[in-house]
């Protein structure tokens, strides 16, 4: 029995062994290059090793490549005694030259330079997988700041091992809208293209508005209460919060948008022969009568504009779906016996905007907006979402 188990326990990491053997010969060896160093940089920047190391990352994540290091291929120059400088061989001959003397399927390298205040990165991949070696891709991507080392660096990996270049797309419209804000004039100045950083990747968190609030006069029955009450009565509070963006480096995009409002419709006193909203029901006299809502909606606003004269002006439309409880009062004058009714409705609607929102600062803003809707309330489906229009203050302490 001791022999069995014996046998088992040597046999089972042979197995383990051999089943991993296939995954690791399915694996091509790769080198990657510390990127050299052309024009703009001291060469003793440690940015071409950073873009190797990020590089390497992406590759690595693939899962399929297994990296050839430096010391193993400064060896194989050493053995074949190549007369060349590892640190100086980046150009296509030498590379090509590298290649020869070392096993490895692919190489990964490039060059790094400075120009008039752009990066410059130009990445190649050499292939032998076909018996041949060939430049199997190419790619040069510039960009102004060097916090996107990082990003473009993986980028650039990706789309060397796939073939996939919507990541660096995507990338270079980005940073082309960066560069036109920046050539406008407030990157000549490190302040102010501070400043304009600092508004331009804020997006909102909250805001607080007044709302001037209407209703829709056709769909008023003649009688109703409602529209005894003046005009300039009826207003709204509301309250915004931004969960959720979906935004450019420039704040153009998208917005998830949540409303908590509270509204009224003003107070009537001394009324006759006037019917409610939410119930068929006539009241000869009326002391006091109101009628108030409280609710909100859920919906998404776009949002663009530009950034001028210090301040970022940006254009908004949008729409949600409306909740709003509404209650009625209704007293009719004091006397034995005589009590006051409330009427309660929970109703929906929809509800559609558009607006300017001017940020002064970084942390600061304020809209203006317009609105209107379909809400129907009671049982004569009096709209209450007219024309309104509010504006109010906006919190900016969300990072894009």
């Amino acid at each position: 029995m001791g022999t069995r188990f014996k046998a088992v326990g040597i046999v089972t990491p042979v197995l383990l062994l051999l089943l991993t053997l296939p995954s690791l010969a399915d694996k091509k060896a790769i080198y990657i290059k510390p990127f050299g160093i052309v024009q703009g940089i001291p060469l003793t920047d440690p940015v071409g090793n950073h873009i190797k190391d990020y590089i390497s990352e992406k590759i690595i994540e693939q899962g399929t490549f297994f990296i050839t290091s430096d010391d193993e291929v400064k060896q194989v120059i050493a053995q074949e005694e190549l007369k060349m400088s590892l640190d100086a061989c980046y150009d296509d001959a030498c590379i090509k030259k590298l290649m020869e003397n070392i096993k490895t399927d692919y190489i990964v390298y490039g060059t790094v330079s400075n120009v008039d205040g752009l990066f410059y990165i130009t990445a190649k991949i050499l292939d032998r997988s076909t018996g041949r070696i060939e430049l199997a891709r190419v790619k040069t991507v510039k960009f102004r700041e060097r916090d996107y080392l990082e990003e473009v660096s993986k980028l650039m990996g990706s789309f060397l091992i796939t073939g996939d270049a919507s990541g660096i797309a995507r990338f270079e419209a980005e940073e082309k809208e960066r560069e036109y804000a920046w050539r406008a004039g407030e990157g000549k100045s490190g302040v102010v293209a501070g400043r304009r950083k600092n508004i331009e990747s804020r997006t909102s968190l909250l805001r607080v508005g007044y709302c001037r609030t209407a209703i829709v006069s056709s769909t008023l029955e003649k009688g109703m209460a409602i529209e005894s009450m003046p005009p300039e009565d009826a207003y709204m509070i509301v309250i915004d919060w931004f969960p959720a963006t979906f935004r450019s480096p420039l704040g153009n995009g998208f917005d998830l948008m949540l409303r908590i409002s509270h509204r009224t419709y003003g107070n009537g006193t001394n009324l006759t022969n006037k019917k409610m909203v939410l119930e068929d029901k006539l009241f000869p006299a009326l002391e006091d009568y109101s009628l108030v809502a409280t609710g909100g909606f859920l919906g998404g606003r776009f949002i663009g504009g530009y950034y001028r004269l210090g301040i970022l002006w940006q254009g908004y439309a949008g729409a949600a779906f409306q909740y709003q409880n509404f209650v009625e009062t209704a007293t009719p004058p004091k006397g034995p016996g005589v009590k006051s009714y409330e009427f309660s409705k929970n109703t929906y609607g929809v509800v559609g905007f558009a607006g300017i929102e001017i940020a002064f600062a970084p942390n600061f803003a304020v809209f203006v907006e317009g609105s209107r809707g379909y809400h129907p309330i009671g049982y004569a489906k009096v709209n209450v979402e007219g024309f309104s229009y509010s504006g109010g203050v906006t919190l900016r302490t969300s990072f894009l």
